[in-house]
């Protein structure tokens, strides 16, 4: 059995092996206990016997990707729990996809791994997260509206 960690548990998609293995090792530096998934479906199995603190999700994944594990892990979860994004892409329509599905946050993988730890560290200190799901729909409702006007700019 894992012990956690007093920052918590953190279940984290990443199917690149040596990716995967920075990112564990340096959560676990930063006090948080870790149990790494090398898909989504291996995520999904896990949170459907963990609860924790927080999730991370690459998006482009075999099996099932980031987008779609998403979905499926807010049914396991609720919406309690933070889903944080890390991906290569940084492209507007992807990051409304992730929010659509009912991730909360999005990094780009070329940001260094203290401005992960510092966005986990954000997300951690909003103990009462009841307001989680109106601001993701708050932020998804602006992404909608900016990419709408720039259909109409290229029209």
């Amino acid at each position: 059995m894992t012990s956690i960690s007093s920052r918590g548990l953190i279940v984290l998609a990443e199917d690149d092996v040596l990716m995967r293995r920075l990112y564990v090792d340096t959560l676990e530096e930063a006090g948080f206990s870790v149990l790494a998934a090398a898909d989504g479906l291996e995520a999904l199995s896990l949170l459907s016997r963990v609860t924790p603190r927080l999730v991370i999700l690459d998006i482009m994944m075999p099996k099932l990707n980031g987008i779609e594990t998403c979905e499926r892990a807010r049914k396991i979860i609720g919406n309690d729990i933070p889903i944080l994004f890390l991906s290569a892409l940084d492209q507007i329509v992807i990051l409304r996809d992730c929010l659509a599905a009912g991730g909360d946050d999005y990094l780009i993988k070329s940001n260094s791994i203290e401005s992960l730890i510092e966005r986990i560290h954000t997300w951690r200190r909003h103990a009462k997260r009841q307001g989680m799901h109106a601001r993701r729909e708050k932020l998804l409702q602006d992404l909608n509206a900016k990419l709408g006007s720039a259909e109409h700019d290229t029209s």
